[in-house]
């Protein structure tokens, strides 16, 4: 909706049970339509989809008299329907919880079609807990146009997969305010940089900050879906936010971009098992983990926490981690001619500068 809405001049206000569109109603229907002819990411279906998806296919056949044979197809036939300017609206805004029936939830208007997998990955979680087995069976029904509305919304949000093991990962970017668009689209471009790794956490949120900058709770989340089995399953779901601490930080260290080239090339590489990566990987986390100690505990000494680090890399009698910089200078944007004695250097020169920033984020 606020991907809808920000295109189409409108507005969005959500309010506790529902969300109210505002605006132009032909530029908005005019939006919706063009969005929904784009070239969308398709979004998994899976065995107990194929009944919702046939019906899917009927009704979009019944109002657009053609005869779409894939979801891909229907999603595109609807929106060149939606764009002539069809009134549609009346059953987005209408949402009906029911709990006290088999059926808990109704969009729409008359609504008969089985909720994807996708959409009912809350309700399955709670129920594996608490309920036996013969009661996991969702009752969320949709009419075709939530339907149209809930697949657009998953494929916009689908940024991209990564593997965890052996199972697939969808990972999903959303956001809920039209003015957070330019956010939204910026960290779907960081998240591609770091091949949609978000784990460590820790890692992740010192590299989003170099993105972000500005201290706030953003209206993104980020959540990600494994695809593995009969059904998905919610594996993890967070907020972007920025505290003040760690913007402040990131302000005083200044343009120098080596920490944050680490912590992408961390991010990057988490998985990879050569030693070279793992090494570098490993002094990424602990300087990061490090920053966080500092930054939320007035007793821990920065330059005794930095030193720490420093004690098995550059200080070393060993010259393994110079080595591992060597290995990783080209992914680092580190010097092509870097010698051992360079990356010890380029080492100490950033905790020292790490320190400096934290000793002035620290300060009143």
């Amino acid at each position: 909706m606020a991907e809808i809405v920000a295109g189409g001049t409108g507005s969005l206000e959500i309010t506790d049970g529902s969300a109210i569109i505002g605006g132009d109603e032909k530029n908005i229907l005019a939006k919706y339509g063009e969005i929904l002819q784009q070239d969308l990411k398709h979004v998994k279906l899976f065995q107990p989809d194929f009944k919702s998806r046939d019906k899917i296919l009927g009704q979009v056949r019944s109002l657009t008299k053609t005869e779409p044979v894939d979801l891909a197809t229907a999603i595109m036939e609807y929106g060149k329907w939606v764009a002539t300017g069809q009134n549609i609206l009346a059953s987005l805004s209408r949402l009906e919880f029911r709990p006290d029936t088999k059926t808990i939830l109704k969009w729409g208007v008359d609504p008969d079609i089985e909720a994807i997998q996708y959409f009912k990955l809350n309700h399955y979680a709670g129920r594996r807990s608490f309920l036996p087995s013969r009661y996991m069976n969702a009752g969320i029904k949709l009419d075709i146009h939530t339907t149209m509305l809930l697949l657009l919304g998953a494929s916009l949000t689908l940024v991209g997969n990564r593997r965890i093991g052996t199972s697939n990962v969808a990972v999903h970017l959303s956001y809920q305010d039209p003015g957070a668009r330019n956010l939204w689209e910026s960290l779907g471009r960081f998240m591609a940089d770091v091949g949609y790794q978000t784990e460590p956490l820790i890692i992740f949120r010192l590299a989003t900050a170099f993105r972000l900058r500005v201290p706030a709770f953003q209206p993104i989340a980020i959540f990600e879906i494994s695809l593995a089995g009969n059904k998905p399953a919610l594996i993890s779901y967070h907020t972007v936010e920025l505290d003040h601490y760690l913007s402040r930080f990131v302000e005083a260290l200044g343009a120098d971009r080596f920490l944050e080239n680490l912590m992408i090339f961390a991010l990057r590489n988490w998985n990879e098992s050569r030693r070279e990566l793992r090494l570098v990987a490993q002094a990424a986390y602990n300087i990061a983990l490090s920053i966080y100690l500092i930054l939320t505990s007035s007793s821990v000494d920065s330059e005794g926490e930095l030193f720490r680090i420093a004690r098995y890399t550059y200080e070393t009698t060993s010259d393994e981690f110079a080595r591992a910089l060597i290995h990783c200078r080209r992914s680092l944007y580190l010097s092509p001619q870097l010698s051992v004695d360079d990356a010890k250097s380029e080492f100490r020169r950033l905790l020292a500068k790490v320190v400096n920033a934290l000793e002035t984020t620290k300060g009143p």
